[in-house]
């Protein structure tokens, strides 16, 4: 019989196999462990696989066996999940892919071929089913057929495992360190800025603050010369007034001096006088003599009246009048005489 059920290690290929067969599904979607590990040895042949998924209209779909040759080895693709939730579909969908890798294999002479329980579903399940339909497909095949029913994980691929854990442990660690450096230097820049603007913010409100200061002390300043002058200015006007006040008062009181010498003059002044005659005879009346000296004081009055206001001083007394007076009164005397006798 070509068919063999073994266990080991299907990457390790124990069986010197020419080709490898998977499960897959036809939206182009490689995502259970040992297709990753596929995915990850040979990338070209998910580039195919998806862009087989891809195409209008699409040329793998469920049943179909797609075949991808690479250096040295090849991979069917066997159309048996519906969708990448490992959904199974129907046993004829199942046996047709089986058929469809057998022409292939026939086609392009490929002898040895290894692969895991396809179409076995979640814990094998299914897999008495897909046996059945493996079996009758390569039942005559003249090649061989490796199935592997148990993987075993060779020690290499649990280092190369834990190395790559390590790695990406590490550049994890590497990129925490670079964000906690680009952090750190933010944070330094950021405090420096900020210590910046908050002496920028002093020296201004240092600056504010004296010319408030000086804007105060220099308003201060003014305020106050303009309170002295203010002042000054108040004393002058009460001077001005207090000595315009001073010299109304005094004009008063020369005024009412003038006014006083004046009504003491007219009382000292006789009411009387006689003139003796010029040739010898005896003097006029006393009558005649009283009317010329009252004329003559009438006018010497208004004249020290008008004297008076123009200097607004004490007026002063006549001596040519009291000489005439004294004259008359004089020759009123002899006249008097004369009248006794």
């Amino acid at each position: 019989m070509p068919i063999h059920y073994v266990e080991g290690d299907l990457l390790d290929n124990e069986h010197s196999a020419n080709a490898f067969a998977l499960a897959a599904n036809p939206e182009g979607v490689m995502n259970t462990q040992l297709a990753v590990q596929f995915r990850g040895r040979y990338p070209r042949l998910y580039e195919t696989y998806r862009d087989a998924c891809a195409d209008d209209p699409p040329r793998f779909q469920l049943g179909d066996a797609l075949l991808w040759q690479g250096s040295g080895v090849s991979v069917f693709k066997l159309g048996v999940y519906v969708n990448p939730y490992l959904t199974l579909a129907d046993n004829d969908t199942i046996a047709q892919a089986f058929h469809e890798m057998r022409r292939l294999a026939d086609e392009y002479s490929i002898e040895r071929i290894a692969m895991p329980p396809v179409a076995g579903g979640i814990g094998n399940l299914n897999w008495n089913h897909a046996r059945a339909s493996l079996e009758a497909a390569f039942r005559d095949f003249a090649g061989e057929l490796f199935v592997y029913m148990k993987q075993k994980a060779p020690e290499r691929d649990l280092e190369a495992i834990q190395a790559s854990i390590e790695e990406n442990r590490g550049q994890q660690r590497n990129q925490r360190s670079d964000r906690g450096d680009h952090s750190s230097r933010s944070r330094r820049s950021s405090n420096r800025s900020s210590n910046r603007r908050s002496d920028r913010g002093e020296s201004r409100s240092e600056g504010r603050s004296e010319g408030r200061s000086e804007g105060r002390s220099e308003g201060r300043s003014e305020g106050r010369s303009e309170e002295r002058g203010e002042q000054a200015r108040s004393e002058q006007t009460r001077s001005e007034s207090s000595g315009d006040s001073s010299n109304r008062r005094r004009r008063r009181s020369r005024r009412g001096r003038g006014r006083g010498n004046k009504s003491d003059q007219n009382e000292k002044q006789p009411t009387q006088t006689a003139q003796p005659a010029g040739d010898g005879s005896p003097g006029r009346s006393s009558d005649s003599g009283s009317k010329d000296s009252g004329g003559d004081q009438r006018r010497s009055r208004r004249n020290r009246r008008g004297r008076g206001r123009r200097s607004g001083g004490r007026p002063k007394n006549n001596n040519e009048g009291g000489n005439n007076s004294g004259g008359s009164s004089g020759g009123g005397g002899s006249g008097g005489q004369q009248s006794d006798g």
